[in-house]
């Protein structure tokens, strides 16, 4: 798993990340996938960058999947981009309006020695109208008062 995300914070000067440095998100990527490819033949992308970057994400060589957030795209059923090797799923499952949990079925076959991704699918659950786990509704209150707190 490889986690990406925008350079909006650098570029909107959010004062809690001032002293960290970004990467635009394809070039982070393909430093680290030389890295991570060395131990793993599958990798997922986690990417906060939004959904045009993830298209460009997508289109990386190594790249196996790409879970993305920020522009809260509702994508039932996966978007592609080639990427050289694989037709490289994309998901995304709205957020903030739209509750939805994502699935994404991966199929792989070793193919000359690597694992190589032959077919994917997936689909969105609703959970709108879901029940919230109070233990877990629990653990989500105490982190945002303690954010509120900070």
């Amino acid at each position: 798993m490889i986690g990406l995300t925008s350079m909006k914070p650098e570029i909107r000067g959010w004062d809690d990340v001032a002293d960290l440095d970004f990467i635009e998100p394809v070039e982070a990527l393909n430093a680290l996938l030389p890295e991570v490819s060395e131990k793993s033949d599958v990798n997922i992308v986690l990417s906060h960058a939004g959904n045009p970057e993830d298209h460009k994400l997508a289109q990386v060589p190594g790249v196996s999947a790409v879970i993305g957030a920020d522009t809260h795209k509702v994508i039932k059923t996966p978007e592609y981009e080639f990427n050289g090797e694989v037709m490289v799923p994309i998901t995304q499952a709205g957020g903030e309006q739209e509750h939805y949990l994502g699935r994404l079925n991966l199929t792989f076959e070793v193919v000359d020695a690597k694992m190589t991704l032959v077919e994917s699918d997936g689909f969105l659950y609703d959970v709108t109208n879901v029940p919230a786990d109070p233990e877990i509704q629990a653990i989500i209150d105490d982190y945002r008062a303690d954010l509120k707190a900070q």
